[in-house]
């Protein structure tokens, strides 16, 4: 059976416990607001093939198959590019009200830097909207600048920009070259990803006006489990007691 490339890079890099229990955690809101989901075309079946792959992957073979896949260096490399962009967005973010009041004639208004959705943790998504910055900072480098510690902000978008695509590029080279039962769990992994997340964007029309219910379709599960584990603290000497 061939592998969906797309799926399995969408799941690679995911944490599996945390992924098994963020779905079994929307699998008990879409049984619980079945009634309101469907109205919106969330359908059942798309319940049952969302559980389907939670309890596909709750099993003990695929926790040591994912044990044996651990953390690959290029995934590592990815997710570093990934935060590093969103960083430099973030700063960009920050400040950018405060170039556009102090440079009205520059031809830039704030719909230009906005990014027309989340980017998520997407390399495409994220990659697409640093191209797409290129334009509006160039007429503003110079103003930019003084936030940036005098750097050419068009240059540091770019220097990201290339990480993030190189890194990329390599891992869509390693997952290649995976053994088939690690391409197969990832690509189930980024099946049940993709399930959670078209849930939750179903949920939003749904629950428009119903504020608590649409909060409670969040990946805040999924989120905490990739964060990466701090060290454990070494304790400090207690004092000489000489």
């Amino acid at each position: 059976m061939s592998i969906d490339r797309r799926l399995a890079s969408k799941g690679r890099g995911e944490p599996l416990q945390a992924l098994v229990a963020q779905g079994r955690y929307h699998a008990g809101l879409a049984v619980e607001h079945a009634d309101a989901l469907a109205a919106d075309n969330w359908t059942p079946a798309q319940t049952a093939a969302l559980l389907a792959e939670v309890e596909g992957l709750d099993t003990d073979r695929i926790r040591q198959l994912d044990a044996r896949a651990g953390s690959q260096q290029s995934t590592r490399l990815e997710a570093e590019a990934v935060r590093d962009a969103k960083d430099l967005i973030n700063r960009v973010r920050n400040v950018v009200r405060q170039v556009l009041r102090k440079h009205p004639d520059a031809g830039v208004t704030l719909e230009d830097f906005r990014s027309g959705g989340p980017l998520g943790r997407s390399t495409p998504k994220v990659s697409a909207y640093l191209l797409r910055l290129k334009v509006p900072v160039a007429k503003l480098d110079q103003a930019f600048a003084p936030f940036f510690k005098n750097q050419p902000l068009s240059t540091l978008l770019e220097e990201v920009r290339r990480r993030l695509d190189a890194a990329n590029a390599t891992q869509e080279v390693d997952l290649a070259s995976l053994p088939e039962d690690t391409q197969k769990l990832y690509e189930r992994k980024g099946r049940l990803l993709e399930y959670i997340e078209d849930l939750n964007a179903v949920a939003r029309n749904t629950f428009n006006g119903a504020t608590p219910i649409r909060a409670a379709f969040n990946k805040e599960i999924l989120n905490r489990g990739r964060r990466p584990k701090k060290a454990p603290e070494v304790p400090s000497p207690g004092p000489n007691p000489d």
